[in-house]
């Protein structure tokens, strides 16, 4: 149900959308020095056909003078993005990314041109927040020029010729750098190419199991999982006088092949289904329980000889990566997602943590469309973890397409992992989970992911800086 309130109306009111010419100053350009505090561009009823590359439109932008800027693009593996955007910080122009050596994390690699979002800190101490707009059947993005400049590219990453409204800029000027971004933000998921795909956090609800404390098994256990394990670990937890109230099985139960997935079923470690896991919830312990899936199969798509219901076989097809992903039109997207999450909800799981989200568009990367195809997965996906599971835990959806296609979920998780022992990769997770929130923050919670209570060199850094940041907190230690 969309919402009506009066926020989106007022900015539906007062954003500037360019119709039929993309921008003021000139054929392929945006001129961004003299506009109003906030605003968009768009071109309505665009018709046009990609290059190889699956780019439509290419816009120059005209920047004003600005002292520093900060770019937030993820590590060279975009459009993917998995969970590693990070932010760049330049003064004057952004030629420092061009630099051999540039890496403002040891953890991630060199960030990449292509960017989802960028702050400047202009001459006179406003700030300016640039968000591309993602539509339905096309997208923008920031791309970093050779002579450190700055271009919109727009496009479907696609093959085939489109005709829609095609999103382009939303921006917002502000004293206030935090205003600058929920502004931005606000322009750009109101948009009309981008209208009831995203919504505000502020007008969503926090998930009830992640009011309280939360544990994992991935930290401690990897794959290493098996239906004894986890029920000794549930019990175990439903005997603690730790307060921990839901438990969520990661990677290792399902079946698999080269990185493929064979079938939805868990593996042969279940022997009897996950009945025996699930009769571990207490009222007064562990009362909800949530599995983790794959949102493409497994990583590499669905393996060509599965297992699965022919009716969802055959709308299956092959993409980059060799595996198979659902064929990029409605029916075929709802045929696969909808059974795959309403088989989570009837074997009895409450809740649902669904990996690997962007990669998703890299695998649909030269088909007929790929943005319509990726999109289509996760609103499908939104919809039926709404009508089915009580949460949807978003994971590795660091790029744009996934952040405005949340119209219903409420939690991303916003950086790479934690890793136990290691204080210098604790720091610099911490100081991206913080910067990411300025952008992903503004359509959901983010989610710090799990870690140790026990860990000797970060331990109390990441229960301190969870807590103040009021996201949940999920614990990942050895039961004993």
């Amino acid at each position: 149900m969309p919402y009506h309130n009066p926020l989106r109306l007022w900015l539906s009111a007062v954003m500037l959308v360019l119709c039929a010419a993309p921008c003021p100053a000139g054929e392929g350009a945006i001129d961004l020095t003299e506009v109003p505090p906030q605003g968009g561009r768009a071109v309505e009823s665009y018709s046009g056909a990609p290059n190889e590359a699956g780019v439509l439109e290419t816009y120059r932008l005209k920047l004003p003078e600005f002292r520093e800027a900060c770019y937030f693009s993820p590590d060279a593996n975009w459009p993917a993005g998995a969970n590693r955007t990070v932010p760049s910080v330049v003064e004057g122009d952004f030629s420092r990314m061009l630099k051999d050596g540039f890496a403002p994390y040891p953890t991630v690699g060199t960030p990449a041109r292509q960017g989802s979002c960028a702050v400047l800190k202009l001459e006179d101490g406003d700030y300016l927040c640039l968000t591309p707009v993602v539509g339905r059947k096309a997208m923008s993005w920031l791309y970093v020029t050779d002579d450190g400049g700055l271009e919109l590219r727009a496009g479907t990453l696609g093959t085939a010729a489109v005709s829609c409204d095609l999103p382009l800029l939303a921006w917002a000027r502000s004293p206030d750098p935090y205003a600058a971004f929920r502004r931005a933000w606000s322009a750009a998921i109101t948009s009309p190419a981008a209208a009831d795909m995203a919504e505000l956090r502020t007008n969503k609800s926090y998930p009830e199991p992640f009011r309280y404390l939360g544990w994992c098994s991935w930290e401690e256990y990897r794959k290493d999982i098996d239906s004894g394990l986890l029920q000794d670990a549930v019990q175990t937890l439903n005997e603690s006088d730790v307060p921990v109230r839901w438990a969520l099985i990661d990677d290792g139960w399902l079946q698999t092949k080269g990185g493929k997935l064979l079938d939805f079923g868990p593996n042969e470690k279940f022997p009897n289904g996950w009945g025996p896991v699930l009769e571990k919830r207490s009222d007064d312990g562990v009362r909800w329980m949530g599995l983790w899936i794959n949102f493409c199969g497994f990583w590499r798509g669905v393996h060509p000889d599965n297992s699965l219901p022919k009716n969802i076989a055959s709308e299956l097809m092959e993409v980059t990566s060799g595996g198979l992903m659902p064929k990029g039109n409605p029916e075929a997207v709802r045929t696969f997602y909808r059974f795959y999450l309403q088989w989570v909800a009837r074997t009895g799981f409450d809740f649902v943590k669904v990996d690997n989200q962007a990669t998703s568009l890299r695998l649909y990367r030269g088909s007929a469309n790929a943005v319509r195809a990726s999109r289509l997965g996760k609103q499908v996906l939104e919809r039926t973890c709404r009508r089915n599971l009580d949460a949807l835990l978003n994971c590795m959806a660091h790029n744009a397409l996934c952040t405005f296609t949340t119209p219903e979920s409420a939690v991303t998780r916003c950086s790479i992992d934690y890793r136990v022992g290691n204080a210098a990769k604790a720091r610099s997770h911490l100081h991206q989970s913080f910067q990411n929130t300025l952008w992903l923050g503004q359509t959901v919670w983010p989610d710090h992911d799990m870690f140790h209570s026990s860990d000797e060199a970060s331990g109390r850094m990441m229960a301190v800086s969870k807590a103040l940041a009021g996201t949940e907190i999920t614990l990942d230690a050895t039961l004993a």
